[in-house]
């Protein structure tokens, strides 16, 4: 499946973080937690990273059911749309 990285644009609940993607998707937002169907299945060790990645738009999940799967290998096509990602944050 294809990665969904965060749209250009969001909608907030007032406080700035996103919580709506620019498809009507929900994405991360800091104080509600993760909301990959899936969370759960995702290690307390990854969580915090993950959170703090998908709040940057690096990452996202999947987009047909909003997943994260956290037992999936990444593709080498997934990590270097997150490496781009993570740059464009840098500048």
């Amino acid at each position: 499946g294809s990665t969904k990285l965060a749209g250009e644009s969001f909608k907030s609940e007032g406080d700035g973080k996103p919580v709506i993607d620019n498809n009507g998707n929900k994405v991360h937002n800091v104080a509600t937690g993760l909301a990959f169907r899936d969370a759960k299945k995702i290690g307390v060790w990854a969580d915090e990273s993950i959170k703090e990645l998908n709040l940057a738009g690096v990452i996202n999940g999947y987009d047909k059911d909003n997943t994260f799967r956290p037992e999936n290998n990444i593709t080498r096509a997934e990590m270097m749309t997150m490496i781009t990602k993570a740059k464009a944050n840098l500048k």
